[in-house]
């Protein structure tokens, strides 16, 4: 979710998954639905690919793995339905459990932050967050953090708005 000068969500961010198996999740891709007329995203099918099974037939063998509006209960892809989703995850053990699921590509790692506090609010912080500043807010981390957006080279494009909250 991206957030103006005020802290109110003006965009969402599609972060598409990965064709590698990267971090052991299963490839996949997103086919959006787009309005013709005003270029507004309508919803989206996500696929991917069981590489367990696709090995063993030697063949990529891709599959729906779900149509955002129907998977999450939602009407639309608006603001206020991410918003909704958002709070809806917070509470809702099965819908956190599906977005997991989703977001981790139907692979195993899911249950790790399903399970798990800690990782539970990281994977949380993910989806509330647009920037590594805005994320690090989200987790409570301080100095640690700032370190190392200097010493990875992110400050000019993610930690400036952070570094200009804490520093002014």
């Amino acid at each position: 979710m991206i957030k103006g000068h005020n802290g109110r969500v003006v965009n969402i961010a599609y972060v598409c998954p990965s064709l590698s198996t990267y971090t052991y999740k299963n490839p996949a891709f997103r086919v959006f639905e787009v309005e013709q007329e005003t270029f507004s995203l309508v919803d989206y099918v996500q696929y991917s690919m069981n590489i367990t099974e696709s090995n063993k037939r030697k063949e990529a063998i891709w599959n729906v793995s779900y149509k955002f509006s129907s998977y999450f209960n939602v009407p639309d892809l608006s603001i206020t339905s991410h918003e909704e989703l958002i709070r809806k995850m917070k509470t809702d053990r099965e819908i956190w459990k599906k977005a997991l699921f989703v977001k981790y590509q139907e692979g195993e790692k899911w249950k790790d932050y399903f399970n798990d506090e800690e990782n539970g609010k990281k994977a949380m912080c993910d989806y509330e967050s647009s920037t590594i500043g805005e994320k690090a807010e989200c987790l409570n981390v301080t100095s640690d953090f700032i370190t190392n957006c200097f010493t990875y080279g992110f400050k000019p494009l993610y930690c400036k708005p952070w570094e200009h909250k804490v520093m002014n």
